[in-house]
């Protein structure tokens, strides 16, 4: 996958158009990166200082017999705003999909200022594209983010009967363990309440990963745990702390 990022300034009452060759361009030719036959192409453009502008997107199609005109699809048609997003997959196009991949030659950015007759545009066009040959598909989404309050993890499938008991006893201790944020319905505690609060769930949460028994095989673990060993620990001391203090 690779991302452009293009600006313009749009002087008062003039267009400004930008070509996505859609095509296979060798890397050794003058002035080009090189890219591969395009299989997904997302985009998002702004116009700055919440000005509007037009903006209309279509696909080039190659003459399919000799003598013929070129081809056009609209992808979007004009339409004025401040911000505009879409995608183009010509492999799950309702009409391009029927088409030989080759003849789809470009993707065109028309942008439209002639409505506008003092004052320029100046516009931001971000285009992310994924091509055949990448051999790629889009990335993995991020793994979800775990905040305080989700629900926990289920523990890993194939444990040892020991070991899943440690990690069942252990989640049910993180389970029970008090909520590391404050309900905001209800009064707030003491800060000293908060803190303890704070450190005994993250460490009954620190104490369930290190009852999974997690495959040393895999690099990251052994490190991993080391850390969860010292976040465990300076939680237990915390705890003592803040327990020490009590209400003000």
């Amino acid at each position: 996958m690779a991302a452009e990022r293009i600006c313009f300034s749009i002087a008062p009452g003039a267009r400004q158009s930008h070509r996505l060759v859609c095509q296979p361009v060798p890397a050794e030719e003058e002035g080009a990166e090189g890219h591969g036959r395009l299989s997904r192409l997302e985009w998002s453009a702004v116009v700055l200082d919440e000005r509007f502008i037009d903006l209309e997107v279509h696909v080039i199609l190659q003459p399919q017999e000799e003598g013929a005109g070129q081809g056009l699809e609209w992808l979007q048609q004009k339409a004025s705003g401040r911000t505009f997003q879409g995608a183009f997959v010509p492999a799950e196009h309702p009409r391009l999909k029927q088409v030989p991949a080759e003849s789809i030659e470009a993707v065109i950015f028309e942008f439209d200022n002639s409505y506008s007759w003092f004052t320029a545009k100046d516009v931001e066009l971000v285009v992310l594209r994924t091509d055949e040959e990448d051999g790629r598909s889009r990335p993995p989404p991020r793994p979800r983010e775990f905040r305080p309050g989700s629900p926990l993890p289920l523990r890993r499938p194939g444990a040892t009967a020991v070991g899943a008991a440690a990690a069942d006893r252990a989640w049910e201790s993180a389970r029970a363990a008090p909520r590391l944020l404050p309900d905001a319905s209800q009064p707030r505690e003491s800060g000293a309440a908060e803190a303890a609060a704070l450190f005994a769930g993250l460490g009954a949460v620190t104490a369930a990963a290190e009852a999974m028994q997690p495959p040393a095989s895999e690099p990251s673990v052994p490190e991993l745990l080391k850390s969860c060993a010292v976040l465990r620990a300076a939680c237990a001391e915390g705890l003592q702390r803040a327990l020490a203090l009590g209400p003000p």
